[in-house]
């Protein structure tokens, strides 16, 4: 059995919304302080990997993932069963839609740099663990 070891400050294990935010922000520190060596852990490609997911979130202003919106939103309409409603205005919020897929391809460029790790050591197809 071949087992792989890495080193790093930071092991991120998940490449989903949450894992590929950390990223994000880890690799972007503030002026004078180091970036961490990161690690991400996905799923390789086949059953194991999750299908395309969206997320929405409430954001005030413009965002760091402004350019990778797949849609946006300033005013709700609310109908009533009779087809009447009144559109209303949100403030100054936005509920944005994100797709999985246009944020990984998105910000792959950013993190070019980062060590991906496809999968965990020995794992099988099915995501069980092999044993010797």
């Amino acid at each position: 059995m071949r087992t792989t070891t890495y080193s790093c400050d930071v092991a991120i294990v998940g490449a989903g919304a949450a894992g590929l935010s950390l990223a994000w922000r880890l690799l972007d520190p503030p002026p004078g302080v180091r970036p961490p060596d990161v690690v991400l852990v996905d799923a390789p490609p086949g059953p194991l990997r999750p299908p395309d997911r969206t997320w929405c979130y409430w954001e005030a202003g413009e965002g760091d993932y402004e350019p990778l919106l797949t849609a946006s939103w300033r005013r709700l309409r609310v109908r009533a069963p009779d087809g009447s409603g009144a559109a209303r205005d949100f403030g100054g919020l936005r509920y944005k839609m994100l797709r999985s897929g246009h944020f990984e391809q998105g910000i792959r460029p950013r993190l070019a740099g980062l060590r991906r790790v496809r999968g965990w050591p020995n794992t099988s197809t099915t995501g069980r663990t092999a044993r010797s």
